[in-house]
């Protein structure tokens, strides 16, 4: 059965590779919601979830304005023991995977991608200061495969093509996300993405009936919306 289904079955490896596009949003208000949408699908579980978005498009023409929201979230994060009241962001699972963590993220500013560390962590152990790394060089293998771990990879474009061909290219796509001021244009991006699980506008999924079932209320809600292009779902 499963051989028969390998057309459609995406590859089930331990964690599959997930994307998050972002179409050409300006507005103010508008990004300081994408920015909060990312520092969820990326940040949760520290970046090691299976539907984890870690490779990140920003339309060029808002690029300065969202990156310099996400740098301010990221710098607020509190990489400390879990039982303390402040934390946002725990321990990872090894020391193995701290020195991982920390050579991607050398080698990424190394190779010439831009750099922004939040704060150290407060307390000796297994911790990994959360990472932005923008604009890494084509050929990195970091492109191409799953992080695990509270790095997050953007990059910007121009022409939608640019994300959408990339996320395909990846050869993985369990989860994509979609953030735009443009609920027509959500929902047509929504429907070019080659992924499992969707969320336009939201960094959770929130219905329990699988992919299928969830992309189709996701497009149903867009479409009662498509009259209301510039209103955003709250989650």
């Amino acid at each position: 059965m499963a051989a028969g289904c390998t057309v459609v079955f995406k590859p089930s490896e331990l964690s599959l590779l997930s994307s998050l596009a972002f179409a050409e949003i300006c507005e103010s208000e508008l990004l300081a919601e994408a920015a909060d949408t990312l520092m969820v699908a990326k940040f949760r579980n520290n970046g090691v979830s299976c539907i984890a978005a870690n490779n990140v498009w920003m339309h060029l023409d808002g690029r300065e304005e969202f990156l310099s929201r996400l740098t301010e979230r990221i710098s607020r994060m509190v990489t400390v023991d879990p039982l303390d009241a402040r934390t946002t962001l725990g321990p990872v699972r090894t020391r193995e995977q701290v020195g991982r963590l920390e050579s991607v993220v050398s080698g990424l500013s190394r190779a010439g991608a831009s750099v922004h560390r939040g704060p150290r962590p407060e307390t000796d152990g297994w911790y990994v200061a959360p990472a932005l790394v923008v604009d890494p060089p084509a050929d990195r293998p970091e492109r191409r495969e799953e992080i695990c771990g509270p790095v997050a990879v953007v990059r910007s474009f121009t022409d939608l093509k640019e994300p959408i061909t990339d996320a395909a290219a990846t050869g993985h796509g369990l989860a994509g996300y979609v953030c735009t001021g443009d609920a027509t244009a959500g929902m047509e991006l929504h429907a070019q993405l080659d992924v499992g699980i969707a969320g336009v506008d939201l960094a959770h999924p929130r219905h329990a009936g699988g992919p299928l079932r969830r992309a189709r209320r996701q497009r149903h809600r867009l479409r009662r919306r498509a009259g209301r292009p510039r209103r955003w779902a709250r989650t």
